[in-house]
């Protein structure tokens, strides 16, 4: 059976709330895995840690699943 851990994934600024929080991601580890910093994954979900007050409103955020992340910003030229 897989593992699933949450793990804290970094730091974001959430436009919506005008705050800093604290970005989190639901890791998934194949059967037979030992979940550590080098062992392979797939990350299953995103939230941060004001995920109570905000995804209590409409739209829901940004971060409610993976293929929903914006694309990065092109480099500058």
């Amino acid at each position: 059976m897989a593992t699933v851990v949450t793990a804290h994934a970094g730091r974001l600024w959430c436009y919506r709330a005008r705050a800093e929080a604290d970005l989190y991601e639901e890791r998934v580890f194949a059967d037979g895995v030992t979940p550590g910093p080098d062992a392979p994954y797939t990350v299953r979900a995103w939230h941060c840690s004001l995920d109570h007050q905000c995804n209590a409103r409409t739209p829901a955020c940004c971060l409610a699943q993976p293929g929903d992340l914006a694309a990065e910003a092109p480099p500058a030229r």
